[in-house]
């Protein structure tokens, strides 16, 4: 504050030199009127105008320079340098943060790069806000593996509205890469291989009858079928693995089926 009020008397007398400077510009012409002062004289006030206008843009140079802006809006998270500290150009004072737009980084698999690209839509979820689901894009992907993984380190935003996305959070992220509709869904765990095939049994009546289908995409735990089940019908999930064609099951409903 001190150095602060020095600068603005140094504006001040800054300003008070200017006018002088130029009161005696304006004595020098008149007096060259009546031939009382040389052209040399003249000349030396013009001068001394333009060195005292200099001096009074130097001096709010220096009080500009006693204020700090941001170079955009957002939060201060840390403050490194305290009052009366001498501060560097090549030393943040401030850390700041704004959480209006986030990115996300995570790490993207070789064999998933080439299902992946720059402006595919994604998902985002956080475990400290189990029930909000978030939407961004795919911002950019590394050219380049890292080597100890050989992953690929993909960068996703998102607009973060009410800015409850905070730096520093855990992110689970999901990328839809290709879409299928009008399929049957069924828990991946209720397939089963046999020999060179892919089959379900359904229960017919008290009767499992092994069903050959062709697979569609999978999410984490559930499979399309994009063929071979029709819709409604049940399927085994409990046991299959050592079940055969034909052989006899009891059938339970799972709470909340109501089908």
């Amino acid at each position: 504050q001190l150095q602060v009020e020095v600068r603005q008397r140094d504006i001040e007398a800054a300003r008070e030199a200017v006018r002088q400077a130029e009161a005696a510009v304006r004595m020098a012409r008149a007096s060259s009127i009546r031939d009382t002062i040389s052209a040399a004289d003249i000349k030396a006030a013009d001068a001394a105008v333009a060195q005292a206008a200099a001096n009074l843009q130097y001096a709010r140079a220096a009080v500009a320079n006693t204020y700090i802006y941001a170079p955009a809006s957002g939060y201060v998270v840390r403050r490194n340098i305290r009052p009366g500290e001498m501060a560097s150009p090549s030393f943040p004072i401030l850390n700041l943060v704004d959480n209006r737009e986030v990115k996300v980084l995570c790490a993207l698999s070789e064999e998933r790069r080439r299902l992946v690209s720059v402006g595919q839509d994604v998902t985002v979820t956080v475990d400290a806000l189990p029930s909000r689901v978030f939407y961004g894009r795919v911002y950019n992907i590394s050219a380049a593996a890292k080597p100890d993984s050989r992953s690929f380190e993909m960068e996703i935003r998102l607009p973060n509205p009410g800015q409850l996305l905070k730096s520093g959070m855990f992110a689970r992220v999901k990328v839809t890469v290709q879409r299928q509709s009008n399929v049957v869904v069924i828990p991946y765990d209720a397939v089963v291989t046999a020999g060179q095939q892919k089959v379900v049994f359904v229960a017919e009546g008290s009767v499992a009858r092994s069903r050959p289908v062709q697979l569609g995409l999978r999410e984490v735990d559930k499979v399309a079928i994009l063929q071979g089940l029709a819709p409604g019908e049940p399927v085994v999930i409990q046991g299959q693995n050592e079940l055969k064609d034909g052989q006899k099951v009891s059938v339970e409903r799972l709470r909340g089926d109501a089908s």
